[in-house]
Order: C-alpha cells, then structure tokens, then sequence
C-alpha cells in the first residue's frame, strides 16, 4: 500500500508553492533560475507518473519489432526493464546505421511514438493538444 500523497504529487504541490506564493517575492534576477528548476520538478513529476509506462511501450514495441516475448521478470524489475530497452535499442540502432532500416514504415512509426512519448514527458506543450496525454497512443 502506498502513501499518499505519492513523490509526484509532493513535486506538484512544491511546484505550485513556488509559482504562486515564492515566485513573486524573488529578486527579478533570481525568478529565471525559479521558473527552471520549476520546469525540472514537472518533468519529474511527470517521469515519476509516466516514466515506467513510457519505457514498457518502448520496450514492447521493439520486443514485437523483434519478434520477443518480454517475460515476467521484464515485467517486474525495473532493471531487467532498463536492460531489456537497451539491448533492443542498441539493436535497432545497429540496423539502422548500416541501412537496414530505410524506409521501413513500422520503424518509422515506432521511432515517431518514441519521440511523442519522449515529449509527453518533457515538455508536453511542444505536442498538439489531443496528443499531450496520449491521445495517439
């Protein structure tokens, strides 16, 4: 059983006491260097919430591009998880260098869905509004 609020919700609670009740009272020059590290804390609030099933689809993507079963173990331990991802990266990388994978469209897609679920997490806004919380997923 988990606690909450979880480490997510702290970082947007702490996110938002900065916004709206530090931010103001900060010297202009300090109020740049506050609105990054406010940027961090929502990435990892967003890595923290997302981050594992934004791997899994990565990693069953290319497992099914292989033609690999990820097994339970995969499914359970985050550095089988980690492991798993990438070995299958440096695979698809290594095909692709050596020109493997020209105008293969399922290749193409799945690196197009990488780079969308790359962004969900990083900077949401870059990513048209239906797509910001998976909606081509």
């Amino acid at each position: 059983m988990r606690d909450k609020p979880d480490g997510a919700a702290l970082l947007d609670l702490a996110r938002a006491v900065l916004f709206d009740d530090l931010l103001a009272e900060l010297p202009e020059a300090a109020r740049y260097r506050a609105r990054m590290v406010a940027n961090a804390m929502a990435i990892a609030a967003r890595e923290i919430s997302e981050g594992k099933r934004t791997q899994e689809a990565d990693r069953d993507a290319l497992a099914a591009l292989y033609d690999e079963t990820p097994t339970p173990a995969d499914r359970i331990d985050p550095e089988n998880l980690d492991d798993a991802l990438t070995r299958l990266n440096w695979w698809l990388a290594a095909e692709i260098r050596a020109g493997r994978r020209d105008g293969d469209a399922p290749v193409h897609e799945l690196l197009r869905e990488s780079v969308r679920g790359r962004l969900r997490l990083a900077n949401p806004k870059a990513l048209p509004s239906d797509d910001q919380q998976g909606g081509n997923q």
